[in-house]
């Protein structure tokens, strides 16, 4: 079975609302090699996770969000198994003003592109905690 964890947090207020791309390679590289696909949201300092793997390996990239020293807030919303995995990789969308230049994998975040990220086979409960983060954002 594949293990799903959802969950959100922000950047903490003494960083300065900002990921940097070191951070963001960081990321896809860890869950590139711990075999973890799914997606990132980031926008105005919040970010909002969908990761898709073996529970032990989801759960240890959880738990270095949860202990990162520039993030807080670390809430886990949903958790949930699956026979199937929804994401072929690991991808990254983000606001035009808070993210790196694009990123292989990365893409900037509007509501089209979070469509095209979404695949069909994502439960409809997933898309709409992910469209909903988007509208929280005033993603356009």
């Amino acid at each position: 079975m594949i293990y799903i964890s959802i969950f959100s947090g922000y950047v903490a207020r003494e960083s300065k609302k900002t990921i940097s791309k070191s951070a963001f390679e960081q990321i896809k590289k860890t869950c590139y090699n711990n075999e973890i696909t799914g997606l990132q949201l980031y926008a105005d300092g919040n970010f909002f996770n969908i990761l898709e793997g073996e529970e032990d390996r989801v759960r240890a990239l959880i738990d270095a969000y949860v202990q990162h020293p520039e993030l807080s807030g670390v809430n886990i919303l949903h958790e949930t198994q699956s026979e199937y995995r929804s994401f072929q990789s690991f991808k990254m969308g983000y606001s035009k003003k808070d993210g790196p230049p694009v990123l292989e994998n990365g893409f900037i975040l509007n509501q089209d592109s979070l469509r095209r990220a979404l695949p069909e086979t994502v439960k409809p409960m997933i898309r709409t905690l992910a469209v909903s983060f988007a509208q929280v954002q005033n993603i356009k």
